[in-house]
């Protein structure tokens, strides 16, 4: 299997094998899931794994297993690469705790690690549903958790896209689908329409019993016929009535599992992450939401089980009873309801807010601020989410809510500053900004402040998209958000604000002109911006943003020189840069903006110097750049930014090594460079920057193990050289020839694969023994 070394089978099931592999390329361990019967397979299984592949493709969440690539085996068998998870199933998790558990301990002490484990759980099937995705087969085994007692949800085979009303979820041929114990009542009873999330929170109703009471909810018995319908009608016995959860559950945590069991799905949690924060309450020793079923609604029970006749007059009885106090209790009843859904509103908008707003400024320029901010990203977008599903029809609280989206993407992926690497999770994020002040300005004319936010979510979401190489979505998003600043520009002359908007807006139309190869309209368009930018940087002289901003001109002035092969004007801009960054840093030496700000400049000047030939002089400013960024990197692996720049400065200062003779340093800082691309593939998945960095990589190793065989004289270590250099040139053939089956490689890139195959053959024939090589 090209780009794979298979070390043993893992598991086999009725429609594929798992297989433990090592990725060439990367070294990562990797599950290979390979459909079993190949090209013998039926079309309904051919279709079940390639809808696998397709659902669980773009899941991207801690507690999912992460896709890495996909194809064909040559004996026509098709496949997925997953990471690799060493750990056990739920099941057997379950066992060990309930083994290590302290008998004596409180009881919501005892149940935490259990709770918490479960929260993950849901919370990842909760992702998989706001994506569209219902697993449908959720049990303890298609759970594995990890040496760390991280859970990951997996095994997508029975998996389907919630289906648009009025369609058909499933085919004929799987009414009932799914392993049956954890069957929720409607698949049990072959209802296909009825399926949606509310069938997983059932199953995981169902796994939180067994792991909590020792057994299932109602009978399973050898007869299927039987155990379905108990499934379908059976009530679930409480399961602190069960001899292994007396003394374990409290009737507040058996009201939760009961909630999540509950036959009719408007009677159970509406989403996995209700039946997560639930959990959640329950264990801070917070009021839960779920409450025992009413007298009412135990009465109606019992009405439906008994005779007609008794029902009717019973019926109008209670009827007439509820109504009399409905009557009398439903203004007060309502008054309150509406407090205290209000206060609970305004409370997540507060901390929204707080998190958001006040504690991410705080720690953004902090070095190790990655993994804080990561949960930022986390909690922010839950409380995002919140609000804006239960949001009044208040412009101010939409604009809050878009301003919250905006500021997550640029946590995720914002390309001026640190980020997390999340490049799709940021392209999401300032969609539903962008989508939401959409929305806003069609029904109200907001002031300057509040218009100038819709350009500037324009030219967020273009940054991301751009990114992602998509040139075209940017270009229309930066040139709109041009003409909307130039239109406010012309309301509100006199407003300082809108220059900066609008130098940024011509700035990031040079980004995507130069990304599409037109030097000429990116160059005029950097044009324009500077001047802007030395305006307002020559009336305030002393604030530190527009100075920072005058600095960033340079840089584009000097890569337009640079790329029109203009080398001493590239090298005076990237000099005028660093001597405004230097006074930056100079104010606030820990500042990881100003240390990101100096690593660039040095890292320009040394390109520049190397690529006028002198290298001797290149690897000192190359040298500054590298201790600065490892500086930043080794404080925050998370920093994606970080150590994608890095990488790019160990690139050039190795070129500059090998240029100069120094061989032995170079293929040092060679192996460096490709241990910190590997790690950061490891964690941003879903960036083409590091995909190809990582490519790059391998390339440069080779390349230095390649000059260091043409330097010696010694024949064996010449030969160790060559064989270093050809194994380096197959991992990078294999790693772009991946990148091109997953349909990841840029257009630039097409040619890359081909061209490495030629090199590679050459590599074969030159260290080929004498005998073997072709005339």
């Amino acid at each position: 299997m090209a780009g794979y070394s298979i070390e043993s089978e893992l598991a086999r099931g009725g429609q594929g094998v798992v297989y433990r592999a090592v990725q060439s390329a990367t070294r990562r361990p990797a599950a290979l899931k390979v459909l079993r019967d190949g090209a013998l397979a039926s079309p309904a299984a051919r279709r079940r794994f390639q809808r696998e592949i397709e659902l669980i493709a773009e899941l991207r969440h801690p507690n999912l297993l992460t896709v890495y690539d996909a194809g064909t085996t040559r004996d026509g068998r098709a496949f997925f690469a997953m990471e690799f998870v060493e750990g056990v199933c739920l099941a057997r998790w379950l066992e060990q705790w309930r083994a290590g558990a302290p008998p004596s301990a409180p009881l919501r002490q005892t149940l935490r690690p259990l709770l918490t484990l479960f929260v993950k759980i849901c919370n990842a099937v909760g992702y998989a549903h706001q994506r569209g995705v219902i697993h449908r087969d959720l049990k303890p085994s298609n759970v594995l958790v990890d040496r760390a007692g991280q859970p990951r949800v997996v095994d997508f085979g029975l998996a389907r896209l919630i289906a648009p009303e009025g369609a058909a979820a499933l085919t004929t041929a799987e009414q009932i689908a799914g392993t049956i114990p954890y069957l929720s009542p409607e698949q049990a009873r072959g209802l296909p329409d009825a399926v949606d999330v509310r069938s997983d929170v059932y199953s995981l109703g169902v796994m939180l019993y067994e792991a909590l009471a020792g057994e299932y909810p109602y009978p399973v018995e050898a007869d299927t016929l039987a155990t379905i319908r108990h499934i379908a009608e059976t009530p679930a016995t409480p399961p602190q009535r069960r001899p292994g959860g007396r003394g374990r559950i409290d009737d507040e945590l058996a009201t939760i599992v009961l909630k999540a069991l509950a036959k009719e799905r408007e009677r159970r949690y509406q989403t996995a992450g209700e039946l997560a924060r639930d959990l959640e309450r329950y264990m801070e020793g917070e009021a839960i939401e779920a409450r025992r079923d009413s007298a009412a609604y135990l009465f109606r029970r019992l009405l439906r089980r008994h005779a007609v006749v008794a029902v009717l007059s019973a019926v109008f009885a209670v009827s007439v009873l509820i109504l009399v106090l409905a009557l009398a209790l439903m203004v007060a009843s309502q008054n309150r309801l509406r407090m205290v859904a209000e206060k609970r509103f305004q409370d997540v908008r507060d901390l929204a807010r707080s998190f958001i707003f006040e504690f991410d400024p705080k720690i953004r320029r902090l070095p190790g601020s990655a993994e804080a901010r990561r949960l930022v990203v986390e909690k922010g977008l839950a409380y995002l989410d919140a609000l804006a599903r239960e949001a009044p029809d208040d412009p101010a609280l939409q604009r809050e809510i878009a301003a919250g989206y905006s500021t997550i993407g640029d946590i995720q992926a914002d390309s001026t500053s640190s980020n997390l690497g999340k490049a799709l999770d940021a392209v999401a994020s300032y969609r539903k900004a962008l989508e939401i002040l959409e929305r806003a300005a069609d029904v109200e004319k907001p002031d300057v402040k509040h218009a100038s936010a819709l350009p500037l979510a324009r030219l967020r979401l273009a940054d991301a998209l751009l990114g992602q190489r998509d040139t075209d979505a940017a270009l229309v998003l930066c040139r709109s958000a041009l003409e909307q600043t130039e239109a406010l520009r012309r309301r509100f002359p006199n407003d300082d604000d809108l220059v900066d908007l609008h130098a940024d807006a011509l700035e990031r139309i040079g980004n995507v002109m130069a990304a599409r190869g037109d030097r000429g309209s990116a160059d005029a368009h950097y044009t324009r911006a500077a001047q802007l930018a030395e305006e307002r940087a020559a009336r305030r002289p002393d604030d530190p943003q527009l100075q920072r901003d005058l600095a960033v001109s340079y840089t584009k002035r000097a890569q337009i020189h640079h790329a029109a092969g203009d080398h001493a004007a590239a090298l005076e801009y990237f000099r005028k840069y660093l001597a405004i960054v230097e006074r930056l840093r100079a104010a606030g030496p820990d500042d990881i903006v100003s240390l990101r700000d100096a690593a660039i400049g040095y890292q320009w000047l040394g390109i520049l110097l190397l690529e006028t030939k002198r290298p001797f002089e290149a690897i000192e400013p190359l040298g500054v750049s590298r201790a600065l960024l490892e500086r930043l990197f080794s404080a925050d692996a998370a920093n994606a930014d970080a150590g994608l720049t890095l990488t790019a400065t160990l690139t050039r200062l190795c070129e500059a090594q090998v240029a100069a003779g120094l061989l032995d340093a170079a293929i040092g800082t060679a192996g460096a460079n490709l241990d910190i691309s590997r790690r950061i593939v490891d964690r941003s998945a879903d960036s083409p920057g590091a995909e190809r960095q990582l490519g790059v990589a391998l390339y440069k190793l080779f390349e230095c193990h390649q000059a260091a065989a043409g330097k010696t004289d010694d024949a064996g270590l010449r030969r160790q050289h060559e064989s270093a250099a050809c194994e380096r040139l197959q991992e990078c053939f294999d790693w772009f020839d991946q990148l091109r089956r997953a349909g990841r490689l840029a257009p630039a890139d097409a040619g890359v694969p081909a061209e490495l195959q030629a090199e590679l053959d050459r590599c074969r024939a030159a260290t080929a023994p004498a005998g073997n090589r072709s005339s």
